[in-house]
């Protein structure tokens, strides 16, 4: 007699298919699917693999500490969905928003990448935020402006939505936080592992219960792990859904090393 394990079906958005496997191997049957996915299709086109409805895939975000960091020789750079500048604000001239050097880079990484290339306002005076954001999405439309969680951002954030800007809100700390951005508009919401350690005994519990909850709505926005330093880290995120990681150059190399 088959076992009940073996019965259980998975819905996808666009197909179905059977488990083999107990559910306890969940993980691995999603991490094996993104690895072969790509052989798979290569070698039979007809075949699909589906993505469970939470999410298409999970992005890993590249964060590059300057401008001018040689992010382009990075091994394994075709697991990247998109970059994270931390570029930092003019010390001499605080009205000049981006150097040149700094305007120069994020327009070579839109052309490199043809992804999502995030990059934070530097602005010092709220009203400030909109004309800079409006120059940096004229730069490209694969700029995703960073706005910290705040009032003043929350509105900066709506308002730029109403133009199409696309925004990346940081420094959530907690559920509410999550779902107020995302009905402000925000396009990606920044959750840090290491607050998330900080503010919760189960950091495993948070995941579960922020992804548990975005699936109940359909808010559009993507859920982001940020500062992922290990291998298990990325694993638990895949496991509950969430939508895009990311982590430093150097981490990028660990986690990428064969077993």
């Amino acid at each position: 007699m088959a076992s009940p394990h073996t019965e259980k079906k998975h819905f996808y958005r666009k197909t179905e298919i059977y488990s083999k496997y107990p559910i306890g191997f969940g993980i691995y049957r999603k991490f094996r699917a993104l690895i072969l996915a790509e052989s798979i299709g290569k070698s039979a086109p007809h075949i699909r693999i589906c993505q469970p409805i939470s999410q298409p895939n999970m992005k890993i975000l590249l964060k590059i500490a300057t401008e001018t960091a040689a992010w382009e020789n990075t091994p394994n750079l075709h697991l990247v969905d998109g970059l994270i500048f931390q570029s930092k604000r003019n010390p001499i001239d605080k009205t000049l928003f981006h150097t040149p050097e700094q305007i120069a880079s994020y327009t070579n990484a839109c052309e490199l990448m043809e992804s999502d290339i995030l990059v934070p306002l530097q602005s010092y005076h709220p009203e400030h935020t909109i004309s800079e954001a409006e120059m940096l999405s004229e730069l490209s439309n694969h700029i995703v402006v960073r706005i910290p969680f705040s009032t003043i951002g929350l509105k900066t954030t709506a308002d730029l939505a109403s133009k199409n800007i696309p925004v990346n809100c940081t420094g959530i700390k907690n559920l509410t936080h999550a779902i107020i951005a995302a009905k402000s508009g925000a396009k990606y919401i920044s959750v840090s592992m290491q607050d998330i350690k900080n503010i919760t005994i189960d950091p495993m519990e948070f995941l579960r219960d922020i992804t548990e909850t975005f699936d109940n709505y359909d808010f559009g926005s993507i859920l982001t792990i940020e500062h992922i330093t290990e291998k298990n880290e990325s694993a638990h995120c895949a496991r509950y859904g969430i939508g895009a990681i990311s982590m430093s150059i150097d981490t990028l190399k660990t986690i990428s090393l064969a077993v």
